[in-house]
């Protein structure tokens, strides 16, 4: 059997008693710093509710904003061979990437009626006016049509057209579709449609 000296057992409890010191050191200090933070925290929002009063966010709203297309406008002469424009003749300009995209001015319905008969004081139709489409941006060709009087015809803004549609103009001039190219705010003049005589 061994035995303990007087040193060993005095040790033991000298090492026991410096356990319990550490012990109830660690507990006072993290009681200390838990009750530091709870003070803390409540000081804040005592300060935040007393400095910080309560209004309303004047801040305005903002909605987005939808991106609008740009436009531009296709202005010119409409004609038609005769005394004056049928009255359902309308010039529309087609968009190149997609027929299906087609802006018209119905220019006949604005034509006079020819009531002049034999009262020469009166102001006979035209066979020219002015007309004006407003389109998006992009690529165009330019038509008019007269359905009443030719059905299913196109009287483009041609190659023929631009030379004068006359007979010393070359036939080619029938299929070379002329492109008008809008831009935004922008207005393309001239772009008179009037091949009537193409077969």
């Amino acid at each position: 059997m061994v035995k303990l000296n007087n040193n060993e057992k005095g040790f033991g409890i000298i090492e026991g008693l410096l356990i319990v010191a550490v012990v109830v050191l660690l507990g006072y200090v993290g009681y200390m710093v838990y009750k530091n933070h709870n003070k803390t925290t409540n000081n804040s929002s005592t300060i935040t509710s007393t400095t910080t009063p309560a209004t309303k966010s004047t801040t305005p709203t903002t909605t987005p904003v939808q991106a609008t297309a740009q436009y531009g406008t296709i202005t010119g002469s409409a004609s038609y061979p005769s005394s004056g424009l049928p009255t359902d003749e309308q010039v529309c300009a087609v968009d190149i990437t997609s027929s299906a995209k087609v802006y018209c001015d119905k220019i006949g319905a604005r034509q006079p009626a020819n009531n002049c008969g034999s009262d020469l004081s009166c102001t006979p139709p035209s066979p020219v006016l002015k007309f004006s489409v407003k389109v998006p941006t992009g690529d165009y060709y330019v038509y008019a049509t007269a359905e009443k009087e030719l059905p299913n015809y196109k009287a483009y803004y041609d190659e023929y057209s631009k030379c004068g549609n006359s007979v010393n103009c070359p036939a080619t001039g029938h299929k070379q579709y002329i492109k008008v190219t809008v831009a935004a705010n922008a207005t393309v003049e001239n772009a008179d449609p009037g091949d009537w005589y193409a077969n």
